[in-house]
């Protein structure tokens, strides 16, 4: 895998401390290099491999990622069975490649449903919206809420979000 760290243009230079773009295969056997925090912002550009699994001798792209994200409830040992691997297999080669857990990305892909949902139809029960949002009860959309937004749902509903809808995903 090859990488280029560029310094940001002069628009971000305030906001962002560097550019990384990475390009290519990623090496098997080669010496691992860990990337460690800083506390300055980043932007990282990934044009390299991305998560891959093997199904039938074949490489497929994405389908644990996926399989995450489709409806918020598969529980990492149902992905790691769908990708051939071992649940601990999975969380190291997700740590690796993503850089968070496969719990934690499936926490904020429901959490993006629910931020969709508040959007969509601001009338609808947050019981309607957790359920929908593939939550287990509201309490747990409550609480998902605070930690990723640092506010409740319904704080959220009272404030203006025109810029906040440009941080959510496509369905």
């Amino acid at each position: 895998m090859h990488y280029q760290e560029l310094p940001p243009p002069p628009e971000l230079r305030g906001l962002v401390h560097r550019l990384w773009i990475l390009r290519g295969r990623a090496a098997t056997g080669g010496p691992f290099q860990r990337a460690m925090p800083d506390g300055r912002p980043e932007l990282i550009f990934n044009f390299a491999d991305g998560f891959e699994c093997l199904d039938g001798g074949s490489v497929r792209t994405s389908a644990a990622v996926d399989l995450i994200l489709g409806d918020g409830q598969a529980p990492p040992e149902r992905v790691a069975g769908v990708v051939g691997m071992s649940r601990r297999q999975l969380g190291r080669l997700f740590q690796e490649r993503i850089g968070i857990a496969p719990k934690s990305l499936g926490r904020l892909g429901r959490f993006q449903r629910a931020l969709r949902a508040l959007d969509a139809n601001p009338m609808t029960s947050l019981a309607a919206v957790a359920m929908r949002a593939g939550y287990f009860d509201q309490a747990h959309l409550c609480r998902d809420f605070r930690l990723f937004a640092g506010t409740s749902p319904s704080g959220y509903r009272r404030e203006i979000r025109e810029l906040t809808r440009h941080f959510l995903d496509s369905p």
